[in-house]
């Protein structure tokens, strides 16, 4: 199995470039032969990507992988990471790119593997790898850095990308407040992309693309504009926990109110005014004699007014409805005189001439005295400008049939809402 590193906790294993107390100065770098080819043995590395200067725990399970680090701390040398590529299935398939190790002191934990602390040395160009009773072995070269004078548009890079580093860190509460710190020590472009791509969050895929850029600027320019994206990420997060926390501040500051309100009432000996309107309510509901379907929406409005502040818009609503259901007369009803010749005699006394309307009228009267009990019935509806007798044969319709007349006036209406009759679902 490859070394990986077993840290649950992010944070944590981020916070590891930061710690300079170990000391890696006696180990020395990988001697390179006359043709600049590294010989040496390897240990590879899963999902975890060291920079040069990082430093980072990591764990061993692998007793070839352990028998690798033995034999270089056995030299005082260094080692050659190697970092798998995601993409294929074969064991033997490395990014290009390795990276040159020393690694710290061994410690055995309880379940038999090891760990230690390691820091990155040199980037690496992988020429070839083999494996010899299980330990891999590499031929690599150095890549070296070109050490150049900056011109102003990269010294203003690096401005600007500590900048930008410095406001992740500000909203980014995982990154250790010593980074921010180190980071701005730093002049080399390179080291600086390095460093704050290990402290920021970012996919492995991304780490190692990184870390196969060999070009110094060209790397800063790609962290630059990481973080200019994981700053807009976090200023959206940021937003985000601001509203909520503000919906959440007001929500207890209303709770808080209305508990004093409670409290208040209570030591004037008034009880509190809204469960004594929930109560009234609930007495209602018991004494009123509603359809079950009715009453089964009546006390889901009452749920919903007693989960919802007392003075809300809603709340209101919900009053509103509640009231209007349990003052409609549900299971009151009259019955009608469907005599027909009754009903045109009221219709002649009240109205002279308009035989069209009249005659429909009988009609719809002849259909309701031979239909069953349980056919449904269409309605009849009047159209015409004011003053034809719309609403007068309305009335006239009522005092033959027997039935109650109630006019509701739309006149004005532009709110839908506003319309008694609308059916509210919870």
């Amino acid at each position: 199995m490859p070394t990986k590193n077993k840290f649950s906790n992010e944070n944590e294993y981020r916070a590891g470039m930061f710690n300079r107390n170990e000391g890696f100065d006696h180990i020395k770098n990988i001697k390179a032969n006359d043709n600049g080819i590294i010989n040496s043995v390897a240990i590879e590395l899963e999902k975890i990507i060291i920079f040069p200067d990082m430093i980072s725990p990591i764990f061993i399970t692998n007793e070839n992988n352990l028998s690798a680090v033995i034999k270089a701390q056995e030299k005082e040398q260094a080692i050659v990471a190697l970092l798998k590529k995601e993409e294929t299935q074969d064991s033997n398939a490395f990014i290009e790119t390795g990276i040159e190790i020393a690694v710290g002191s061994l410690l055995e934990l309880p379940d038999g593997s090891h760990s230690a602390l390691v820091q990155g040395r040199r980037r690496l160009k992988i020429l070839s790898t083999f494996e010899d009773n299980g330990i891999i072995f590499t031929e690599a070269e150095a890549i070296i850095g070109t050490k150049k004078k900056l011109n102003n548009q990269e010294r203003a890079l690096i401005n600007t990308t500590k900048t930008l580093f410095e406001s992740v860190v500000q909203l980014d509460r995982s990154i250790p407040d010593e980074a921010n710190m180190h980071i701005n020590s730093i002049k080399m472009p390179g080291l600086l992309a390095d460093m704050i791509c290990t402290a920021i969050s970012l996919p492995y895929l991304k780490r190692a693309e990184i870390l196969e850029m060999y070009d110094e600027i060209k790397r800063l320019m790609f962290v630059h504009k990481l973080l200019k994206n994981e700053l807009d990420i976090l200023n959206i997060e940021e937003e985000i926990r601001f509203n909520v926390q503000k919906e959440v501040d007001q929500s207890q500051r209303d709770f808080y109110l209305r508990e004093q309100v409670k409290a208040i009432n209570i030591e004037l000996g008034e009880g509190d005014i809204w469960e004594e309107e929930i109560k009234r309510y609930e007495k209602r509901i018991e004494g009123e004699n509603l359809p079950e379907e009715v009453r089964e929406i009546v006390k889901d409005q009452i749920k919903r007014l007693m989960l919802g502040p007392s003075l809300s818009p809603e709340s209101s609503i919900c009053r509103n409805y509640i009231e209007w259901l349990l003052t409609l007369p549900w299971k009151e009803k009259t019955t009608d005189n469907l005599n027909i010749q009754h009903v045109r005699g009221v219709l002649e006394k009240n109205h002279c001439g308009l035989e069209k309307p009249k005659e429909r009228i009988l009609e719809f009267i002849a259909v309701e005295k031979l239909r069953s009990e349980y056919t449904k019935q269409p309605i009849m509806c009047f159209v015409g400008p004011p003053g034809t007798g719309k609403t007068s044969f309305g009335l006239s319709i009522a005092e033959a049939l027997g039935r109650v007349f109630v006019r509701i006036s739309l006149g004005g209406i532009r709110d839908e809402a506003e319309i008694r009759g609308q059916c509210f679902r919870s």
